[in-house]
């Protein structure tokens, strides 16, 4: 008696497609019929089985896809905020959250990626449908965050860095502004207007370390006076800066690398097929 196997069942089931009863297929191979119809019943379902298990496959894989490419925007996000000069934000403005809103503006740009998940990514009044959208988008931009941390340990441990490195430049400037106010007093032109003046002239003087000047026009004794006093009292807080730009060349570094390999190593609680998969 022939040995039945799922490959014999399965031209079974091509036989029986071609118009050939159990019956026929059953004295072929010299076997029961009941035998050939329960074997062509288990390769229906072992085909719908590879059919299903196809599609599995093929919705992890554009889903894992995704899940990088967000990965990759929130990582863009992060190399985008360490490279704004700290010299050219407000005073009150945190690294941190300066991170956090370009991520977050880094997601919002995957626009065909939020739309097929039913997303929309603009803004509108307190109440609608794209309010609630862009809080979602809010929340989600968090734990992105800390999953390309949890793919890219060195990122996180480079973007804390940073951080701590531009808290202590704008401390250092602050000190600069404070020291160059005080070299102004003798000039009598007020405590609100030293302040401006040596808030100006500190900008003045560092600008160079950007590549760039803040004024142009040094035609003001007043303001060429105090660059000169901030300039010979900035050694402090061009060393700082100093730090600054070594932390984002990490930082940067680690982001680019992470796009020519365009994917990240390792897993996180929002990879596509369970807390910890693998990138492929």
């Amino acid at each position: 008696m022939t040995k039945v196997n799922m490959e014999l069942a399965l031209d079974f089931r091509r036989l029986h497609n071609l118009g050939l009863s159990y019956i026929d297929i059953a004295e072929e191979y010299g076997l029961n019929n009941k035998t050939v119809s329960d074997w062509v019943k288990k390769a229906v379902e072992f085909d719908n089985d590879q059919h299903w298990n196809g599609i599995r496959k093929d919705l992890d894989a554009r889903l894992m896809r995704e899940h990088h490419q967000m990965l990759l925007a929130a990582a863009l996000g992060v190399s985008r905020a360490v490279a704004t000069p700290p010299l050219l934000v407000g005073p009150g403005q945190l690294a941190d959250v300066l991170v956090d809103y370009h991520i977050l503006t880094g997601l919002q740009g995957l626009e065909e990626i939020l739309n097929a998940r039913g997303i929309d990514n603009m803004s509108g009044e307190t109440g609608s449908p794209r309010s609630e959208d862009m809080e979602l988008l809010e929340r989600m931009a968090d734990k992105l965050r800390s999953g390309l941390f949890e793919h890219l340990p060195e990122l996180r441990a480079a973007k804390e860095q940073w951080s701590l490195d531009w808290q202590r430049f704008r401390e250092q400037k602050e000190k600069l502004v404070t020291e160059t106010a005080g070299a102004l007093v003798q000039r009598g032109r007020g405590a609100d207007l030293e302040n401006e003046l040596a808030s100006n002239a500190v900008a003045q003087a560092l600008a160079s370390e950007f590549g760039q000047r803040v004024n142009e026009d040094l035609t003001d004794p007043d303001l060429d006076f105090a660059v000169g006093q901030a300039d010979s009292r900035s050694g402090d807080a061009r060393s700082a800066l100093a730090r600054v730009r070594a932390s984002v060349a990490a930082c940067r570094g680690l982001v680019e690398d992470a796009l020519l390999r365009g994917g990240l190593p390792g897993g996180c609680p929002s990879c596509p097929g369970g807390p910890r998969a693998t990138a492929s």
